[in-house]
Protein backbone atom coordinates (compact mmCIF):
# COMPACT_ATOMS: atom_id res chain seq x y z
CA UNK A 1 0.00 0.00 0.00
CA UNK A 2 1.47 3.35 -1.03
CA UNK A 3 2.40 5.69 1.79
CA UNK A 4 1.89 9.39 1.21
CA UNK A 5 3.59 12.56 2.33
CA UNK A 6 2.02 14.85 4.96
CA UNK A 7 -0.86 17.09 4.00
CA UNK A 8 1.39 20.18 3.83
CA UNK A 9 4.69 20.14 1.95
CA UNK A 10 7.14 23.02 1.74
CA UNK A 11 9.73 23.45 -1.01
CA UNK A 12 12.75 25.16 0.60
CA UNK A 13 16.54 24.92 0.28
CA UNK A 14 18.15 21.87 1.86
CA UNK A 15 20.36 23.87 4.23
CA UNK A 16 17.33 25.65 5.74
CA UNK A 17 15.68 22.31 6.40
CA UNK A 18 18.92 21.02 7.94
CA UNK A 19 19.09 23.96 10.38
CA UNK A 20 15.49 23.38 11.48
CA UNK A 21 16.06 19.63 11.82
CA UNK A 22 19.02 20.35 14.10
CA UNK A 23 16.85 22.60 16.29
CA UNK A 24 14.26 19.82 16.58
CA UNK A 25 16.96 17.26 17.42
CA UNK A 26 18.10 19.41 20.38
CA UNK A 27 14.69 18.96 22.03
CA UNK A 28 14.34 16.40 24.80
CA UNK A 29 13.48 13.01 23.23
CA UNK A 30 9.92 12.91 24.60
CA UNK A 31 9.25 16.53 23.62
CA UNK A 32 10.57 15.82 20.14
CA UNK A 33 8.29 12.77 19.94
CA UNK A 34 5.27 14.95 20.84
CA UNK A 35 6.17 17.36 18.04
CA UNK A 36 6.49 14.48 15.60
CA UNK A 37 3.13 13.04 16.65
CA UNK A 38 1.60 16.48 16.12
CA UNK A 39 3.09 16.59 12.61
CA UNK A 40 1.32 13.35 11.73
CA UNK A 41 -2.01 14.85 12.84
CA UNK A 42 -1.53 17.84 10.54
CA UNK A 43 -1.43 21.62 10.79
CA UNK A 44 -4.38 21.82 13.20
CA UNK A 45 -3.73 19.64 16.27
CA UNK A 46 -6.64 18.95 18.66
CA UNK A 47 -5.27 18.20 22.12
CA UNK A 48 -7.47 15.11 22.55
CA UNK A 49 -6.01 13.54 19.42
CA UNK A 50 -2.46 14.38 20.45
CA UNK A 51 -3.02 12.82 23.88
CA UNK A 52 -4.29 9.63 22.25
CA UNK A 53 -1.22 9.14 20.03
CA UNK A 54 1.48 10.49 22.39
CA UNK A 55 1.51 7.46 24.66
CA UNK A 56 4.93 8.15 26.09
CA UNK A 57 4.14 11.71 27.16
CA UNK A 58 1.56 10.81 29.80
CA UNK A 59 0.80 13.45 32.39
CA UNK A 60 3.82 15.48 31.24
CA UNK A 61 2.14 16.40 27.90
CA UNK A 62 1.26 19.92 29.06
CA UNK A 63 4.90 20.52 29.96
CA UNK A 64 6.08 19.29 26.56
CA UNK A 65 3.58 21.59 24.84
CA UNK A 66 4.83 24.53 26.91
CA UNK A 67 8.38 23.81 25.72
CA UNK A 68 7.25 23.56 22.10
CA UNK A 69 5.43 26.87 22.38
CA UNK A 70 8.43 28.54 24.01
CA UNK A 71 10.65 27.23 21.21
CA UNK A 72 8.29 28.73 18.61
CA UNK A 73 7.23 25.42 17.10
CA UNK A 74 3.56 25.40 18.13
CA UNK A 75 1.00 27.87 19.42
CA UNK A 76 -2.50 27.48 20.79
CA UNK A 77 -5.34 28.64 18.54
CA UNK A 78 -8.40 27.59 20.51
CA UNK A 79 -9.35 26.84 24.13
CA UNK A 80 -13.06 26.08 23.75
CA UNK A 81 -14.79 23.75 22.99
CA UNK A 82 -11.56 21.74 22.75
CA UNK A 83 -7.97 22.96 23.09
CA UNK A 84 -6.29 23.07 19.70
CA UNK A 85 -2.74 23.85 18.63
CA UNK A 86 -1.20 24.64 15.27
CA UNK A 87 2.26 24.75 13.77
CA UNK A 88 3.74 28.22 13.62
CA UNK A 89 5.34 27.40 10.26
CA UNK A 90 4.43 24.75 7.72
CA UNK A 91 8.13 23.96 7.35
CA UNK A 92 8.27 22.85 10.98
CA UNK A 93 5.51 20.35 10.35
CA UNK A 94 7.25 19.09 7.23
CA UNK A 95 10.67 18.60 8.82
CA UNK A 96 9.25 17.01 11.98
CA UNK A 97 7.25 14.58 9.88
CA UNK A 98 10.29 13.68 7.75
CA UNK A 99 12.23 12.85 10.92
CA UNK A 100 9.82 10.12 11.91
CA UNK A 101 10.47 6.53 10.86
CA UNK A 102 8.14 5.24 8.13
CA UNK A 103 6.80 2.44 10.28
CA UNK A 104 6.00 4.85 13.12
CA UNK A 105 4.30 7.28 10.74
CA UNK A 106 2.15 4.52 9.30
CA UNK A 107 1.14 3.21 12.72
CA UNK A 108 0.31 6.69 13.96
CA UNK A 109 -1.84 7.48 10.93
CA UNK A 110 -3.70 4.21 11.45
CA UNK A 111 -4.15 5.00 15.16
CA UNK A 112 -5.54 8.44 14.27
CA UNK A 113 -8.30 6.85 12.22
CA UNK A 114 -9.44 5.00 15.34
CA UNK A 115 -9.08 8.12 17.51
CA UNK A 116 -11.09 10.37 15.20
CA UNK A 117 -13.82 7.77 14.78
CA UNK A 118 -14.03 7.34 18.56
CA UNK A 119 -14.16 11.05 19.39
CA UNK A 120 -16.07 12.58 16.48
CA UNK A 121 -19.52 11.42 17.58
CA UNK A 122 -22.22 12.84 15.30
CA UNK A 123 -19.62 15.12 13.65
CA UNK A 124 -17.84 12.30 11.83
CA UNK A 125 -18.80 13.68 8.41
CA UNK A 126 -16.84 16.87 9.18
CA UNK A 127 -13.67 14.78 9.35
CA UNK A 128 -13.98 12.53 6.28
CA UNK A 129 -11.16 14.32 4.41
CA UNK A 130 -8.82 13.86 7.41
CA UNK A 131 -9.95 10.28 7.84
CA UNK A 132 -9.32 9.56 4.16
CA UNK A 133 -5.82 11.03 4.46
CA UNK A 134 -4.91 9.15 7.63
CA UNK A 135 -6.40 5.87 6.43
CA UNK A 136 -4.44 6.13 3.18
CA UNK A 137 -1.18 7.00 4.93
CA UNK A 138 -1.82 4.38 7.60
CA UNK A 139 -2.40 1.57 5.08
CA UNK A 140 -5.94 1.01 6.37
CA UNK A 141 -7.15 0.07 2.91
CA UNK A 142 -10.85 -0.54 3.52
CA UNK A 143 -11.29 2.76 5.32
CA UNK A 144 -9.14 4.63 2.79
CA UNK A 145 -11.57 3.43 0.12
CA UNK A 146 -14.67 4.30 2.13
CA UNK A 147 -13.57 7.70 3.40
CA UNK A 148 -11.88 8.58 0.12
CA UNK A 149 -15.12 8.01 -1.76
CA UNK A 150 -17.13 9.98 0.80
CA UNK A 151 -14.64 12.85 0.71
CA UNK A 152 -14.92 12.91 -3.07
CA UNK A 153 -18.72 13.00 -2.86
CA UNK A 154 -18.59 15.90 -0.39
CA UNK A 155 -16.19 17.85 -2.59
CA UNK A 156 -18.32 17.21 -5.68
CA UNK A 157 -21.44 18.50 -3.92
CA UNK A 158 -19.58 21.69 -3.01
CA UNK A 159 -18.44 22.16 -6.60
CA UNK A 160 -14.78 21.41 -5.71
CA UNK A 161 -14.36 19.13 -8.70
CA UNK A 162 -10.55 19.03 -8.76
CA UNK A 163 -10.42 18.02 -5.09
CA UNK A 164 -13.16 15.46 -5.74
CA UNK A 165 -11.15 13.88 -8.55
CA UNK A 166 -8.10 13.61 -6.28
CA UNK A 167 -10.09 11.91 -3.52
CA UNK A 168 -11.60 9.40 -5.96
CA UNK A 169 -8.19 8.59 -7.45
CA UNK A 170 -6.77 7.96 -3.98
CA UNK A 171 -9.70 5.69 -3.12
CA UNK A 172 -9.13 3.73 -6.33
CA UNK A 173 -5.42 3.43 -5.54
CA UNK A 174 -6.31 1.96 -2.16
CA UNK A 175 -8.77 -0.45 -3.73
CA UNK A 176 -6.45 -1.75 -6.44
CA UNK A 177 -3.64 -2.23 -3.90
CA UNK A 178 -5.73 -4.34 -1.53
CA UNK A 179 -4.48 -7.90 -1.19
CA UNK A 180 -8.08 -9.20 -1.06
CA UNK A 181 -9.78 -7.77 -4.15
CA UNK A 182 -12.46 -10.44 -4.46
CA UNK A 183 -15.90 -8.86 -4.34
CA UNK A 184 -14.66 -5.30 -4.87
CA UNK A 185 -15.85 -5.09 -8.49
CA UNK A 186 -19.05 -3.10 -7.82
CA UNK A 187 -17.18 -0.72 -5.51
CA UNK A 188 -14.47 -0.18 -8.12
CA UNK A 189 -17.03 0.59 -10.84
CA UNK A 190 -18.88 3.04 -8.58
CA UNK A 191 -15.65 4.86 -7.76
CA UNK A 192 -14.71 5.06 -11.44
CA UNK A 193 -18.13 6.47 -12.28
CA UNK A 194 -17.79 9.02 -9.48
CA UNK A 195 -14.33 9.96 -10.80
CA UNK A 196 -15.89 10.37 -14.24
CA UNK A 197 -18.32 12.98 -12.87
CA UNK A 198 -15.45 15.15 -11.64
CA UNK A 199 -13.36 14.63 -14.78
CA UNK A 200 -16.33 15.55 -16.96
CA UNK A 201 -16.72 18.90 -15.19
CA UNK A 202 -12.97 19.50 -15.45
CA UNK A 203 -13.05 18.78 -19.19
CA UNK A 204 -10.45 16.01 -18.94
CA UNK A 205 -11.73 14.01 -21.92
CA UNK A 206 -8.83 11.60 -22.23
CA UNK A 207 -8.89 10.37 -18.64
CA UNK A 208 -12.70 10.30 -18.73
CA UNK A 209 -12.70 7.89 -21.67
CA UNK A 210 -10.02 5.70 -20.08
CA UNK A 211 -11.89 5.63 -16.77
CA UNK A 212 -15.13 4.57 -18.43
CA UNK A 213 -13.39 1.89 -20.49
CA UNK A 214 -11.90 0.40 -17.32
CA UNK A 215 -15.32 0.52 -15.64
CA UNK A 216 -16.95 -1.17 -18.65
CA UNK A 217 -14.40 -3.99 -18.67
CA UNK A 218 -14.92 -4.57 -14.94
CA UNK A 219 -18.73 -4.62 -15.32
CA UNK A 220 -18.50 -7.15 -18.15
CA UNK A 221 -16.02 -9.21 -16.13
CA UNK A 222 -18.35 -9.56 -13.14
CA UNK A 223 -21.55 -9.70 -15.23
CA UNK A 224 -23.14 -6.65 -13.59
CA UNK A 225 -25.77 -5.50 -16.12
CA UNK A 226 -26.96 -2.57 -14.05
CA UNK A 227 -23.54 -1.02 -13.79
CA UNK A 228 -22.83 -1.87 -17.43
CA UNK A 229 -25.85 0.26 -18.32
CA UNK A 230 -24.67 3.17 -16.20
CA UNK A 231 -21.27 3.06 -17.82
CA UNK A 232 -22.97 3.08 -21.24
CA UNK A 233 -24.87 6.26 -20.31
CA UNK A 234 -21.64 8.09 -19.57
CA UNK A 235 -19.91 6.69 -22.62
CA UNK A 236 -22.77 8.17 -24.64
CA UNK A 237 -21.98 11.53 -23.07
CA UNK A 238 -18.29 11.29 -23.84
CA UNK A 239 -18.97 10.37 -27.47
CA UNK A 240 -21.56 13.16 -27.75
CA UNK A 241 -19.28 15.83 -26.36
CA UNK A 242 -16.59 14.81 -28.86
CA UNK A 243 -19.08 14.99 -31.75
CA UNK A 244 -19.19 11.21 -32.24
CA UNK A 245 -22.98 11.14 -32.39
CA UNK A 246 -23.44 7.72 -33.98
CA UNK A 247 -21.41 6.07 -31.22
CA UNK A 248 -23.27 8.18 -28.66
CA UNK A 249 -26.63 7.05 -30.02
CA UNK A 250 -25.56 3.40 -29.88
CA UNK A 251 -24.35 3.69 -26.27
CA UNK A 252 -27.49 5.52 -25.15
CA UNK A 253 -29.75 2.99 -26.84
CA UNK A 254 -27.83 0.19 -25.11
CA UNK A 255 -28.28 1.90 -21.75
CA UNK A 256 -32.01 2.33 -22.32
CA UNK A 257 -32.37 -1.34 -23.28
CA UNK A 258 -30.53 -2.43 -20.11
CA UNK A 259 -32.69 -0.09 -18.03
CA UNK A 260 -35.85 -1.71 -19.40
CA UNK A 261 -34.36 -5.19 -18.87
CA UNK A 262 -33.35 -4.52 -15.26
CA UNK A 263 -36.30 -2.31 -14.34
CA UNK A 264 -34.05 0.58 -13.27
CA UNK A 265 -36.04 3.85 -13.45
CA UNK A 266 -33.05 6.10 -12.71
CA UNK A 267 -31.03 4.57 -15.52
CA UNK A 268 -34.02 4.87 -17.84
CA UNK A 269 -34.40 8.59 -17.04
CA UNK A 270 -30.69 9.26 -17.53
CA UNK A 271 -30.74 7.38 -20.84
CA UNK A 272 -33.66 9.53 -22.03
CA UNK A 273 -31.75 12.64 -20.99
CA UNK A 274 -28.69 11.58 -22.99
CA UNK A 275 -30.85 10.69 -25.99
CA UNK A 276 -32.36 14.16 -25.79
CA UNK A 277 -28.90 15.71 -26.10
CA UNK A 278 -27.97 13.45 -29.00
CA UNK A 279 -31.23 14.02 -30.87
CA UNK A 280 -30.81 17.78 -30.47
CA UNK A 281 -27.32 17.62 -31.96
CA UNK A 282 -28.72 15.50 -34.79
CA UNK A 283 -31.32 18.16 -35.60
CA UNK A 284 -34.44 16.34 -34.39
CA UNK A 285 -35.71 18.88 -31.87
CA UNK A 286 -39.22 17.43 -31.35
CA UNK A 287 -37.69 14.04 -30.51
CA UNK A 288 -35.12 15.72 -28.25
CA UNK A 289 -37.85 17.62 -26.39
CA UNK A 290 -39.83 14.40 -25.96
CA UNK A 291 -36.83 12.58 -24.47
CA UNK A 292 -36.08 15.47 -22.09
CA UNK A 293 -39.70 15.69 -20.95
CA UNK A 294 -39.79 11.93 -20.32
CA UNK A 295 -36.59 12.15 -18.30
CA UNK A 296 -37.76 15.11 -16.21
CA UNK A 297 -41.14 13.49 -15.47
CA UNK A 298 -39.34 10.42 -14.14
CA UNK A 299 -36.77 12.39 -12.14
CA UNK A 300 -39.32 14.67 -10.52
CA UNK A 301 -40.05 12.67 -7.34
CA UNK A 302 -36.47 11.56 -6.74
CA UNK A 303 -34.71 13.07 -3.69
CA UNK A 304 -32.40 15.91 -4.61
CA UNK A 305 -29.31 14.20 -3.15
CA UNK A 306 -29.90 10.92 -4.95
CA UNK A 307 -27.54 11.15 -7.89
CA UNK A 308 -24.78 13.25 -9.35
CA UNK A 309 -24.65 11.11 -12.45
CA UNK A 310 -24.62 14.13 -14.78
CA UNK A 311 -22.24 16.29 -12.75
CA UNK A 312 -25.11 17.97 -10.92
CA UNK A 313 -28.60 16.98 -9.89
CA UNK A 314 -30.17 15.14 -12.84
CA UNK A 315 -33.47 17.03 -12.84
CA UNK A 316 -31.67 20.39 -12.79
CA UNK A 317 -29.31 19.45 -15.61
CA UNK A 318 -32.17 17.95 -17.66
CA UNK A 319 -34.28 21.09 -17.22
CA UNK A 320 -31.31 23.19 -18.35
CA UNK A 321 -30.89 21.04 -21.47
CA UNK A 322 -34.61 21.24 -22.24
CA UNK A 323 -34.63 25.04 -21.78
CA UNK A 324 -31.82 25.34 -24.32
CA UNK A 325 -33.63 23.05 -26.76
CA UNK A 326 -36.93 24.91 -26.34
CA UNK A 327 -35.12 28.16 -27.11
CA UNK A 328 -33.62 26.76 -30.30
CA UNK A 329 -37.14 25.62 -31.28
CA UNK A 330 -38.53 29.06 -30.41
CA UNK A 331 -40.90 27.68 -27.77
CA UNK A 332 -39.96 30.38 -25.28
CA UNK A 333 -43.35 30.37 -23.53
CA UNK A 334 -42.64 26.88 -22.09
CA UNK A 335 -39.29 27.83 -20.54
CA UNK A 336 -40.65 29.45 -17.39
CA UNK A 337 -42.27 26.17 -16.30
CA UNK A 338 -38.91 24.42 -16.17
CA UNK A 339 -37.17 27.43 -14.66
CA UNK A 340 -39.65 27.37 -11.76
CA UNK A 341 -39.23 23.61 -11.39
CA UNK A 342 -35.43 23.44 -11.33
CA UNK A 343 -34.28 26.68 -9.67
CA UNK A 344 -35.52 25.93 -6.12
CA UNK A 345 -34.22 22.35 -6.31
CA UNK A 346 -30.74 23.56 -7.25
CA UNK A 347 -30.80 26.17 -4.49
CA UNK A 348 -31.95 23.76 -1.78
CA UNK A 349 -29.33 21.18 -2.71
CA UNK A 350 -26.59 23.79 -3.25
CA UNK A 351 -25.97 22.15 -6.60
CA UNK A 352 -23.24 24.44 -7.93
CA UNK A 353 -22.63 22.64 -11.21
CA UNK A 354 -26.35 22.31 -11.88
CA UNK A 355 -26.89 26.00 -11.13
CA UNK A 356 -24.07 26.91 -13.51
CA UNK A 357 -25.61 24.79 -16.28
CA UNK A 358 -29.01 26.27 -15.51
CA UNK A 359 -27.83 29.90 -15.66
CA UNK A 360 -26.03 29.14 -18.92
CA UNK A 361 -29.17 27.68 -20.46
CA UNK A 362 -31.31 30.62 -19.35
CA UNK A 363 -28.68 33.03 -20.67
CA UNK A 364 -28.50 31.36 -24.07
CA UNK A 365 -32.29 31.22 -24.26
CA UNK A 366 -32.55 34.93 -23.49
CA UNK A 367 -29.81 35.70 -26.03
CA UNK A 368 -31.63 33.66 -28.67
CA UNK A 369 -34.84 35.56 -27.90
CA UNK A 370 -33.05 38.90 -28.15
CA UNK A 371 -33.50 39.80 -24.48
CA UNK A 372 -29.90 40.90 -24.05
CA UNK A 373 -30.16 42.46 -20.57
CA UNK A 374 -31.54 39.25 -19.05
CA UNK A 375 -29.04 37.18 -21.04
CA UNK A 376 -26.13 39.20 -19.67
CA UNK A 377 -27.18 38.61 -16.06
CA UNK A 378 -27.61 34.87 -16.48
CA UNK A 379 -24.40 34.35 -18.45
CA UNK A 380 -22.28 36.44 -16.09
CA UNK A 381 -23.59 34.43 -13.13
CA UNK A 382 -22.82 31.23 -15.02
CA UNK A 383 -19.29 32.46 -15.76
CA UNK A 384 -18.69 33.39 -12.12
CA UNK A 385 -19.67 29.86 -11.06
CA UNK A 386 -17.71 28.15 -13.84
CA UNK A 387 -14.55 30.18 -13.21
CA UNK A 388 -14.69 29.79 -9.44
CA UNK A 389 -15.22 26.04 -9.52
CA UNK A 390 -13.16 25.21 -12.62
CA UNK A 391 -16.02 23.83 -14.72
CA UNK A 392 -13.74 23.84 -17.76
CA UNK A 393 -16.15 21.90 -19.91
CA UNK A 394 -18.61 24.81 -19.83
CA UNK A 395 -16.17 27.64 -20.58
CA UNK A 396 -16.70 27.90 -24.38
CA UNK A 397 -20.44 27.36 -24.02
CA UNK A 398 -20.66 30.32 -21.63
CA UNK A 399 -18.00 32.68 -22.93
CA UNK A 400 -19.05 32.67 -26.62
CA UNK A 401 -22.69 33.72 -26.07
CA UNK A 402 -21.56 36.06 -23.28
CA UNK A 403 -19.23 37.79 -25.73
CA UNK A 404 -22.02 38.05 -28.31
CA UNK A 405 -24.42 39.56 -25.76
CA UNK A 406 -21.86 42.11 -24.62
CA UNK A 407 -21.24 43.15 -28.23
CA UNK A 408 -24.99 43.36 -28.87
CA UNK A 409 -25.27 45.73 -25.89
CA UNK A 410 -22.44 47.92 -27.18
CA UNK A 411 -19.62 46.61 -24.99
CA UNK A 412 -17.08 45.73 -27.68
CA UNK A 413 -14.13 45.57 -25.28
CA UNK A 414 -15.81 43.19 -22.85
CA UNK A 415 -17.27 41.20 -25.72
CA UNK A 416 -13.94 40.80 -27.48
CA UNK A 417 -12.31 39.55 -24.28
CA UNK A 418 -14.95 36.85 -23.74
CA UNK A 419 -14.96 35.85 -27.41
CA UNK A 420 -11.18 35.51 -27.54
CA UNK A 421 -11.12 33.42 -24.37
CA UNK A 422 -13.88 31.13 -25.64
CA UNK A 423 -11.64 29.81 -28.42
CA UNK A 424 -8.37 29.80 -26.53
CA UNK A 425 -6.81 26.43 -27.47
CA UNK A 426 -6.48 25.26 -23.86
CA UNK A 427 -10.07 26.25 -23.05
CA UNK A 428 -11.39 24.68 -26.25
CA UNK A 429 -9.54 21.41 -25.69
CA UNK A 430 -11.33 20.95 -22.38
CA UNK A 431 -14.77 22.08 -23.54
CA UNK A 432 -17.58 20.30 -25.31
CA UNK A 433 -16.37 19.92 -28.88
CA UNK A 434 -19.51 21.18 -30.55
CA UNK A 435 -19.88 23.96 -33.05
CA UNK A 436 -22.18 26.55 -31.51
CA UNK A 437 -19.47 28.72 -29.91
CA UNK A 438 -18.06 29.47 -33.39
CA UNK A 439 -21.43 30.70 -34.58
CA UNK A 440 -22.01 32.95 -31.57
CA UNK A 441 -18.64 34.52 -32.36
CA UNK A 442 -19.59 34.89 -36.05
CA UNK A 443 -22.83 36.65 -35.03
CA UNK A 444 -20.86 39.07 -32.85
CA UNK A 445 -18.33 39.81 -35.59
CA UNK A 446 -21.13 40.57 -38.04
CA UNK A 447 -22.59 43.07 -35.55
CA UNK A 448 -19.15 44.70 -35.37
CA UNK A 449 -18.79 44.75 -39.18
CA UNK A 450 -15.80 42.40 -39.03
CA UNK A 451 -16.96 40.23 -41.90
CA UNK A 452 -13.63 38.53 -42.48
CA UNK A 453 -13.53 37.28 -38.89
CA UNK A 454 -17.17 36.26 -39.12
CA UNK A 455 -16.47 34.28 -42.29
CA UNK A 456 -13.50 32.53 -40.64
CA UNK A 457 -15.55 31.51 -37.60
CA UNK A 458 -18.46 30.36 -39.76
CA UNK A 459 -16.08 28.27 -41.84
CA UNK A 460 -14.55 26.61 -38.80
CA UNK A 461 -17.96 25.91 -37.32
CA UNK A 462 -19.28 24.58 -40.63
CA UNK A 463 -16.38 22.13 -40.96
CA UNK A 464 -16.98 20.81 -37.46
CA UNK A 465 -20.76 20.63 -37.89
CA UNK A 466 -20.30 18.68 -41.12
CA UNK A 467 -17.85 16.25 -39.51
CA UNK A 468 -20.18 15.73 -36.52
CA UNK A 469 -23.41 15.67 -38.57
CA UNK A 470 -24.93 18.37 -36.34
CA UNK A 471 -27.93 19.30 -38.46
CA UNK A 472 -29.14 22.20 -36.30
CA UNK A 473 -25.69 23.78 -36.44
CA UNK A 474 -25.55 23.26 -40.21
CA UNK A 475 -28.78 25.27 -40.48
CA UNK A 476 -27.28 28.09 -38.42
CA UNK A 477 -24.15 28.01 -40.58
CA UNK A 478 -26.21 28.14 -43.78
CA UNK A 479 -28.10 31.20 -42.60
CA UNK A 480 -24.83 32.90 -41.60
CA UNK A 481 -23.45 32.17 -45.06
CA UNK A 482 -26.38 34.13 -46.44
CA UNK A 483 -25.57 37.08 -44.14
CA UNK A 484 -21.92 36.97 -45.21
CA UNK A 485 -22.70 36.89 -48.94
CA UNK A 486 -25.53 39.44 -48.87
CA UNK A 487 -23.47 42.53 -49.72
CA UNK A 488 -21.25 41.11 -52.46
CA UNK A 489 -22.88 37.93 -53.80
CA UNK A 490 -26.67 38.41 -53.77
CA UNK A 491 -27.42 35.32 -55.84
CA UNK A 492 -25.42 33.09 -53.52
CA UNK A 493 -26.90 34.85 -50.51
CA UNK A 494 -30.48 34.16 -51.67
CA UNK A 495 -29.60 30.51 -52.24
CA UNK A 496 -28.18 30.22 -48.72
CA UNK A 497 -31.22 31.92 -47.19
CA UNK A 498 -33.66 29.65 -49.03
CA UNK A 499 -31.64 26.59 -48.02
CA UNK A 500 -31.71 27.83 -44.43
CA UNK A 501 -35.49 28.36 -44.63
CA UNK A 502 -35.94 24.79 -45.87
CA UNK A 503 -33.66 23.28 -43.24
CA UNK A 504 -35.11 25.36 -40.39
CA UNK A 505 -38.65 24.38 -41.44
CA UNK A 506 -37.73 20.68 -41.50
CA UNK A 507 -36.07 20.85 -38.08
CA UNK A 508 -38.56 23.31 -36.52
CA UNK A 509 -35.80 25.81 -35.72
CA UNK A 510 -38.14 28.79 -35.64
CA UNK A 511 -35.66 31.52 -34.59
CA UNK A 512 -33.31 30.50 -37.43
CA UNK A 513 -36.31 30.41 -39.79
CA UNK A 514 -37.27 33.95 -38.81
CA UNK A 515 -33.67 35.20 -39.15
CA UNK A 516 -33.43 33.66 -42.63
CA UNK A 517 -36.62 35.48 -43.69
CA UNK A 518 -35.23 38.71 -42.23
CA UNK A 519 -31.97 38.27 -44.15
CA UNK A 520 -33.95 37.63 -47.32
CA UNK A 521 -36.00 40.81 -46.72
CA UNK A 522 -32.86 42.90 -46.37
CA UNK A 523 -31.41 41.31 -49.49
CA UNK A 524 -34.52 42.10 -51.58
CA UNK A 525 -34.72 45.62 -50.21
CA UNK A 526 -31.11 46.25 -51.19
CA UNK A 527 -31.92 45.02 -54.70
CA UNK A 528 -35.00 47.27 -54.93
CA UNK A 529 -37.46 44.35 -54.96
CA UNK A 530 -39.82 45.99 -52.48
CA UNK A 531 -42.73 43.57 -52.83
CA UNK A 532 -40.48 40.58 -52.13
CA UNK A 533 -38.84 42.48 -49.28
CA UNK A 534 -42.27 43.21 -47.79
CA UNK A 535 -43.32 39.56 -48.05
CA UNK A 536 -40.16 38.25 -46.42
CA UNK A 537 -40.18 40.93 -43.70
CA UNK A 538 -43.82 40.21 -42.90
CA UNK A 539 -43.04 36.50 -42.55
CA UNK A 540 -40.12 37.30 -40.24
CA UNK A 541 -42.15 39.78 -38.19
CA UNK A 542 -45.03 37.31 -37.77
CA UNK A 543 -42.66 34.60 -36.56
CA UNK A 544 -40.86 36.94 -34.17
CA UNK A 545 -44.11 38.17 -32.66
CA UNK A 546 -45.43 34.63 -32.22
CA UNK A 547 -42.25 33.70 -30.30
CA UNK A 548 -42.14 36.86 -28.19
CA UNK A 549 -38.86 37.96 -29.82
CA UNK A 550 -39.74 41.64 -29.41
CA UNK A 551 -36.31 43.07 -30.26
CA UNK A 552 -36.23 41.23 -33.55
CA UNK A 553 -39.90 41.92 -34.26
CA UNK A 554 -39.08 45.65 -34.08
CA UNK A 555 -36.14 45.17 -36.47
CA UNK A 556 -38.31 43.28 -38.96
CA UNK A 557 -41.19 45.72 -38.53
CA UNK A 558 -39.19 48.53 -40.09
CA UNK A 559 -38.95 46.48 -43.30
CA UNK A 560 -42.59 45.49 -43.57
CA UNK A 561 -43.76 48.48 -45.62
CA UNK A 562 -43.03 47.99 -49.35
CA UNK A 563 -41.35 51.39 -49.65
CA UNK A 564 -39.53 51.33 -46.31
Amino acid sequence: FRLVAPMTMVDVPTHVRAVLAARIDRLAPTTKAVLQMASVIGKEVPLAWLEAVSDGAGDALDGHLDQLRSAGFLYQTRVFPEPTFTFKHALTLDVAYDGLLRERRCATHARLVEVIEATAGDRLEEHVERLAHHARAGAVAAKAIDYGGRAGDNALRRGMVRAAATHYRHALDALTERPDQDGTGPQEIDLRLALRHALFALGDHSETEQTLKAAEMRALQIGDRGREGRVAIHQATTFWQRGRNREAQSAADRALAIAEETGDPEMRDLAHYRLGQIRHASGDLPDAISHFETAIAGMGDRPCEDSFAVGGLPVVIACAALIFTLAEAGVFEAIDRYRRLAAPIADRARDTYGRCHFERALGQAAARQGNFDAALGHLERAWDLAGTHEFHILYPLILAPLGYVRVARGDDEGGDDALARSIDPVVWQRGVQHTRPYFWIAEARLLQGRRGDAAAMTGRGLDLATAHAERDSLTWATRLQGDLAAETEPVAAERHYRDAIRLATEQQLRPQLAHAHLGLARLHRRAGAHAKAHEAAAAACSLYQAMGMDHWADVAGHLVEPNA
